[in-house]
């Protein structure tokens, strides 16, 4: 395979070329393909080769986990279909309105992961050899700073998604609650060493750090099983070296989960009792959390335009409510207007507009 040019942000047309032709010339299934790109043999079957089994520790508590993770690190996530799932995909979604200004961030974000092997990049011909193959599109959705996120498998058309397909019967529970998990951990801390130094680090691991790949038997998408965003806070009342402890301890955690290409270093903040996580600023000196006051303005100045036009898409709506989730959490009063907008945002079919009801006027 011809060596990528690592400098390049430029899609690697001379890879894409070489594995569309030797997908034709093998005829190899789809699972072999993958298996054969992703390096997998009889004596390594691992998907993702950053990821290692871990020995069953005696007499833990969580020993019945070890075995789930070192199947996955073996074979990779084996997802379960809806009996609903067809065999073949009956029409090709076309891609979301919002990357039609985006061509050149689109191009990559493709590009990082052509290069770091998440993404296997072809030509449309290839799709002939494997029907099976289920088609998502791609769409933005904005983030701060002018910046914007990629969502690669956006969930459409309704109920014909590759997650509307998927069972979700063995999925874990799981609570998520950042805000509140902050706070919480800042007020314990307080409560129980009130003359103690209280430190705030933070550490952000963004996308292309992937967990596990797909099973080789069962595909319905060539695309691997990514981390979207795993925010990790440390907080810690300053004794001692117990803020290298942590920082120590939370990195070997990522490198053991993520593997060791996790270890970004200009994803970590410094220690100190001012810090910012979710779009918010926490001060654990005096125990209070604040919204930027560029974060008000920016939600302030599309309410007003929404009130201006009179009318709204159903993503001009979600872009106010992406504005305003900052709002709802530090104002709870605030979150009964934010969930009828949201209600009245769900409701709408993609890409539709309506006029503002009096209701939507007054909770905006």
């Amino acid at each position: 395979m011809p060596d990528l040019d690592v400098g390049s942000e430029a899609i690697d047309t001379n890879q894409v070329g070489f594995l569309s032709m030797l997908a034709h010339h093998s005829q190899l299934s789809l699972p072999n393909f993958i298996r054969l790109f992703r390096n997998q043999s009889s004596s390594d079957s691992r998907p993702n080769k950053a990821l290692f089994e871990l020995p069953v520790p005696p007499n833990s508590k969580r020993a019945h986990l070890f075995p789930h993770w070192n199947s996955i690190v073996r074979s990779g996530v084996q997802p379960r279909w809806r009996s609903t799932k067809p065999s073949s995909q009956t029409t090709r979604p076309p891609n979301h309105n919002s990357i039609a200004s985006h061509t050149a961030s689109i191009r990559r974000h493709i590009r990082t992961g052509q290069r770091d092997g998440r993404f296997l990049v072809l030509h449309e011909s290839v799709l002939k050899l494997w029907p099976e193959v289920f088609i998502s599109p791609i769409g933005i959705a904005e983030k701060g700073d002018n910046d914007t996120r990629l969502i690669n498998d956006y969930s459409y058309p309704r109920g014909c998604s590759v997650n509307d397909f998927t069972d979700d019967g063995n999925f874990p529970s799981i609570s998520y609650n950042p805000p509140g998990d902050i706070a919480r951990r800042i007020h314990k801390l307080r409560t129980e060493h009130p003359n103690a130094e209280m430190l705030l680090m933070l550490g952000d691991i963004p996308q292309r750090f992937g967990t596990c790949r797909s099973t080789k038997t069962r595909f319905t998408c060539s695309r691997s099983f990514s981390m979207a965003t795993w925010l990790s806070t440390c907080h810690v009342a300053l004794a001692g070296s117990r803020c290298h402890d942590a920082n120590i301890a939370l990195r070997r955690a990522m490198a053991a989960v993520l593997g060791p290409s996790a270890i970004n270093d200009e994803k970590f903040t410094e220690w100190s009792q001012i810090n910012k996580a979710l779009g918010l600023v926490w001060n654990t000196s005096e125990g209070t959390v604040s919204i930027p006051l560029c974060k008000l303005q920016k939600a302030e100045r599309r309410v007003y335009k929404l009130l201006d036009d009179g009318r709204s898409t159903k993503r001009d709506l979600n872009s106010v409510l992406g504005a305003m989730r900052h709002v709802s959490t530090c104002f709870p009063p605030a979150r009964a207007f934010y969930q009828r907008l949201h209600v009245g945002s769900i409701s709408m079919a993609p890409f539709a507009s309506k006029t503002l009801s009096g209701a939507d006027i007054d909770d905006l």
